[in-house]
């Protein structure tokens, strides 16, 4: 008898239609998707898929193993679900201050209006401290501003691409509606996340790629000590743009624009390994990966 995981696999990619997409969703590899559903085949004796180019699609034996399999999954995450709702559970949550401003705020209560008797034990890191804590079992999940690749054992579902603005305070304000070319900005003060962090390595990369040096003349611990180091009057700085909304609309800080292209940022959902999630990590898992609006 396959293992319910194989099953599992199965009806994911049966709902997503390819082996890539589905191992996008599961967080895996292609490759891995395909040896599992293989060995599905292999086990039980009969082709599952037609693969193509454009996908799969289902055989007729295929098809007939879905109905059942895909009712066997929502069974489960029904009786996932009832759990959560007759028994207590704690979910060890890692947040980075960019995912927290950015991301999780509206994901988080609808959450808690779903589970309210789950508890939360949240813990402040960064790309490195959330890997540090989930290879010590310290945390169970990540949210962090990360690459939506990591090295094995760990796991990254990338969840949403989050956009940074460059502020900059009254001082400054001449530069207000034009387009700067990178270099036109290396001489004025910086104000940078602490060196060491993913963000501070991501805008050093950025330099200098555009034949520059950054420089900043101040770091900071988190990300929402820029904001009023920038309406003092101290420099200039890249924040979430959620971060800077008020501010922004306010007048107490202004928008520059950078002509040169910035690569995609995102905030993505870290795991490690195969390590088992509690019924409540599983149901917060499943609740960061839903679309907006759903």
């Amino acid at each position: 008898m396959a293992r319910f995981e194989s099953y599992h696999i199965f009806d994911t990619v049966c709902r997503c239609g390819s082996f890539t997409a589905a191992a996008e969703q599961l967080g895996t590899g292609q490759p891995a998707v395909s040896r599992a559903m293989a060995a599905l085949e292999t086990e039980l004796g009969c082709a599952l898929f037609v693969r193509s180019k454009r996908g799969v699609t289902l055989t007729p034996q295929g098809e007939r193993l879905y109905d059942h399999v895909h009712r066997a999954c929502e069974e489960i995450g029904r009786g996932e679900q009832e759990l959560l709702l007759h028994e207590s559970g704690t979910v060890r949550l890692g947040i980075s201050e960019t995912a927290l401003h950015s991301f999780l705020p509206g994901k988080l209560r609808r959450f808690r209006e779903e589970y309210p008797q789950v508890k939360w034990l949240i813990h402040n890191v960064t790309m490195t401290k959330a890997e540090q804590e989930l290879r010590a079992g310290d945390i169970d999940l990540a949210v962090v501003s990360s690459p939506d690749r990591v090295a094995p054992p760990f796991t990254a579902r990338f969840l949403c691409p989050y956009r940074e603005t460059l502020i900059a305070g009254p001082e400054l304000r001449r530069r207000w509606g034009q387009v700067h070319r990178l270099r036109e900005l290396m001489a004025v003060p910086w104000i940078s996340m602490e060196r060491g962090s993913l963000t501070y390595q991501y805008y050093s990369d950025w330099f200098a790629k555009y034949g520059g040096r950054y420089e900043p003349g101040i770091e900071v611990a988190t990300v929402d000590m820029i904001l009023p180091m920038v309406e003092n009057g101290f420099g200039m700085g890249f924040v979430p743009i959620s971060l800077a909304k008020a501010a922004l609309q306010e007048g107490r800080v202004w928008e520059l624009h950078v002509q040169e292209p910035m690569p995609r940022r995102g905030i993505s959902l870290l795991l490690y390994g195969e390590r088992e999630l509690s019924p409540a990590a599983k149901a917060l898992c499943r609740h960061l990966e839903e679309p907006a609006g759903e």
